[in-house]
């Protein structure tokens, strides 16, 4: 094939992958991750995109989790399309929540609910609002709301955010110019500040320096026993309140290649 024909058809190809009319506030745009993947777990989308549930039928091993990215491969330089935002510009997000539980749940239940930014789909280097829900023998049930940052897969538990009745807001605020990173929770939906908010201080710069991705998720708890099922969350008005999400395909260089395309055909043609 000449060359002018192989960048045509790269232009064309690159076009229908394009997100044209998805919007990173879609959670159609979005890609589930299982890991890994089991039965009991299930993500549903509406299907105007505005909202995401993910929900524990039955008991589940504590390191498997559920949730939707903003990208379709692992880091947003492995993906084709989806949406992130670059580190060199702040930007705050936010995303309604709403948790139910079975009550029959036993006790010693974890799960844990996030909403995040981060490197990668694998949160290696990342920072989460969590939003947990806990039985043990000693209270029937317990939500709260914390902070979790993952600086290369190793942990950093923060702050305690709030005693939480199962809903709200949960935000996540970048700072370009520090590195730091907010996590925060509002007791309204559709809130456009936390009540509460706690930092982790310039713990961008000690990430790979990478494009950031947005991801929600439904974890087991920790440890190495199973977790009770019975319980959904409803993720739902995701929000970007400051800063501008990029699509993958960047605009920018379908121009280039179609351009290329287009000039390379001019010049067969003379």
């Amino acid at each position: 094939m000449s060359l002018a024909r192989t960048l045509a058809a790269l232009s064309f190809a690159a076009l229908a992958i394009a997100p044209a009319s998805a919007q990173i506030t879609d959670f159609n745009a979005w890609t589930l991750i299982q890991d890994p993947p089991d039965p009991d777990l299930a993500a549903t989308i509406a299907t105007d995109g505005s909202k995401a549930t993910l929900t524990a039928t039955a008991p589940v091993a504590r390191t498997t989790s559920i949730g939707l990215a903003s990208i379709n491969g692992q880091d947003v330089a492995s993906s084709t399309q989806g949406f992130f935002f670059d580190p060199a510009n702040s930007f705050k997000i936010a995303v309604d929540f709403d948790a139910r539980t079975n009550a029959q749940n036993p006790p010693d239940t974890v799960f844990l609910f996030g909403f995040g930014v981060g490197e990668a789909t694998d949160r290696d280097n990342s920072v989460t609002t969590v939003f947990t829900w806990e039985r043990a023998d000693f209270f029937p049930t317990f939500f709260s709301v914390v902070d979790l940052a993952m600086v290369d897969g190793r942990s950093q538990w923060g702050s305690f955010l709030s005693a939480s009745p199962g809903q709200g807001s949960l935000f996540v605020q970048y700072d370009a110019e520090s590195g730091d990173v907010f996590t925060g929770f509002a007791s309204d939906v559709n809130a456009t500040n936390p009540e509460i908010e706690s930092a982790f201080p310039a713990i961008q710069n000690d990430w790979d320096e990478k494009r950031l991705i947005v991801s929600i998720y439904l974890h087991g708890g920790t440890g190495d026993n199973t977790t009770g099922g019975g319980i959904e969350a409803t993720f739902s008005n995701f929000r970007v309140l400051d800063g501008t999400p990029i699509a993958i395909p960047e605009p920018a260089s379908l121009t280039l290649l179609a351009a290329a395309a287009g000039l390379a055909l001019t010049r067969r043609r003379a």
